[in-house]
């Protein structure tokens, strides 16, 4: 009895400074948490902002938008894209739309700069959004440079590129053959009558001494020409060695030519 007497008393004389230490402690917990955050949000605001210089070349590009039933926001959307401060001349800005309601299309379509793509897929995926999206950029693109070639005479132009890896093959080491082979690839009014010779639409397959180049008789031509409207509008060539893997040219060059012909087409 005398212990417990003696507990009571003491709590009753010190218990309400055990609560004050008590409290002064958890006070000061989050008076460090406070003031951490707030020391690091005064810091934030002097934080430099960075600086971009200015591009030195502005470059064109399309921006796609794959909206399928998108009518609630695919208007703001767009038009908060277009406050930018790119040039509108620069960029392109292609909506696919997919299952939307007329009034939608019509203020989609009312927009300046805009081109709206309206498909009704029976099963609606991005995938095909972006593809169609695709084949409007590389028709578009096909159909300039097809209206320039028709729409004025132009100077027949070559482009050449993996050269390197030409050389680099094992039959190009010697020193005889590279000087033939880069004869003929140096002069472009050799590779203009060389790609004149198969002026057939489809696939052309030249062999060795099928070439009628002696310096390319150590080599074989995958060769695909495309027309429109019956005039020729460009050709596409792979040159290698006589051992290249025939199928696997023979395939792309076959796929390329059938896509590009269906673009054309259109």
């Amino acid at each position: 009895m005398d212990f417990e007497y003696e507990i009571n008393k003491w709590w009753v004389s010190n218990g309400d400074k055990l609560i004050e230490y008590a409290d002064a402690i958890i006070f000061l917990l989050f008076l460090i948490a406070v003031l951490y955050i707030f020391i690091f949000s005064l810091a934030s605001l002097k934080k430099m902002k960075n600086k971009y210089p200015p591009a030195r070349k502005k470059y064109r590009f399309a921006v796609l938008f794959p909206a399928y039933q998108e009518d609630a926001v695919i208007i703001n959307s767009v038009c908060s894209f277009m406050e930018q401060d790119y040039p509108s001349y620069m960029y392109e800005l292609i909506v696919i739309a997919d299952k939307m309601l007329e009034r939608t299309m019509q203020t989609l379509k009312a927009l300046p700069s805009i081109t709206v793509l309206e498909v009704q897929y029976a099963q609606s995926t991005k995938t095909n959004a972006l593809r169609l999206a695709m084949d409007y950029l590389i028709f578009s693109s096909l159909l300039q440079a097809v209206r320039k070639m028709t729409g004025r005479r132009q100077e027949q132009k070559v482009f050449l590129g993996g050269t390197k890896q030409l050389l680099n093959q094992p039959e190009f080491r010697d020193v005889e053959r590279v000087r033939n082979l880069l004869g003929i690839l140096e002069e472009e009014k050799v590779l203009k009558d060389l790609l004149q010779g198969g002026e057939d639409s489809g696939l052309r397959v030249t062999i060795g001494s099928e070439n009628k180049f002696t310096g390319i008789q150590d080599c074989s031509m995958v060769q695909a020409t495309y027309r429109l409207n019956g005039q020729i509008v460009g050709t596409m060539a792979v040159l290698g060695p006589t051992r290249m893997e025939y199928g696997k040219v023979i395939s792309v060059m076959d796929y390329l030519h059938k896509y590009l012909k269906t673009i054309l087409d259109k």
